[in-house]
């Protein structure tokens, strides 16, 4: 299974004609969604020495586990930029926002529930219009497929609101005593949340576009894990 084979499924299980609203309730669901798919991965990556499901920001083990996970972001967001075609730059896309609403998951000093408001502020903030009918989203998702990639992606404001959060993350692997005893970094965490989510989400012609490709994305995760990709 891959995107374009799950967009459908999608599309067919949305009730109504048009995208489902940035409502505290979707937007969670897709949240706990993402937070099931994540574990699963996790469960693979603790057994090899990477990620586990419950780290600590106040030592360097869950600090490099950030780290970690801001670039795999980051490699998403370059392979969105170089993609020749839309399609492709929104899957790469997608991926990365996988990675950046996975940094709440785990992490023991981050309430989900804070996080997950100020995802929604950021969303609402990329999308003030109302949800497109599923017509125009097949539609725009058709023509994308050919489409010539025009991101207005800005590497340089991703670095910036990055750099204010990474500069919280004072412990390393190699410190024999660390140099911050508590994580006093959740201001920051919050609002690269926020702005990372408003930035990427608005690369997306709507809000529909979005949801949908989040939630296909979402099933061919599933897939990949069922069958043991």
């Amino acid at each position: 299974m891959n995107v374009l084979h799950a967009i459908p499924i999608v599309l067919s299980e949305w009730n109504g004609e048009t995208s489902p609203q940035i409502t505290q309730e979707y937007v969670t669901s897709l949240l706990r969604r993402r937070e099931e798919v994540y574990h699963s991965f996790l469960m693979v990556e603790k057994s090899r020495g990477f990620l586990s499901p419950v780290m600590s920001l106040s030592h360097s083990t869950g600090q490099e586990g950030v780290r970690i996970l801001i670039m795999r972001m980051l490699e998403e967001l370059l392979e969105a930029r170089h993609a020749h075609v839309t399609m492709h730059a929104w899957e790469e896309l997608i991926d990365a926002v996988n990675y950046l609403w996975s940094i709440p998951i785990g992490f023991v000093q981050i309430d989900q529930s804070a996080a997950s408001d100020f995802i929604i502020q950021g969303l609402r903030e990329a999308f003030p219009d109302p949800p497109p009918r599923k017509a125009e989203i097949e539609e725009v998702l058709r023509i994308a497929r050919d489409q010539p990639q025009s991101l207005h992606l800005s590497l340089e404001h991703v670095g910036d609101v990055l750099h204010e959060f990474l500069e919280t993350l004072r412990n390393r692997a190699w410190q024999n005593s660390p140099q911050s005893l508590y994580f006093d970094g959740l201001p920051q965490v919050f609002k690269m949340l926020c702005e990372l989510s408003r930035h990427l989400a608005q690369q997306f012609p709507s809000s529909g576009v979005f949801f949908c490709l989040f939630e296909a994305k979402e099933l061919v995760l599933r897939f990949r894990i069922s069958s043991q990709y």
